[in-house]
């Protein structure tokens, strides 16, 4: 599995868990994926997952993706 997909699972799940909404709640949707990110940055540093190929890239594509986190 490559790290958007992973990624893209984990903003997915923290979407719902805090109840955000993104198509009302923009800013505190890309913070989240943001967090997420970054915390994901941080493990693959001592854990076995793949790279992140382009942050910047990801934090752009999963942003880009209206309400695609169940809402």
């Amino acid at each position: 599995m490559e790290a958007t997909e992973v990624i893209k699972s984990e903003v997915h799940k923290r979407i719902r868990d805090l109840d955000v909404d993104p198509r009302t709640d923009m800013q505190r949707s890309r913070e989240v994926i943001r967090t997420v990110i970054s915390e994901y940055d941080e493990r693959s540093l001592v854990a076995d997952l793949p790279p992140i190929e382009d942050k910047e890239a990801t934090i752009r594509s999963l942003d880009n993706q209206p309400s695609g986190f169940g809402m």
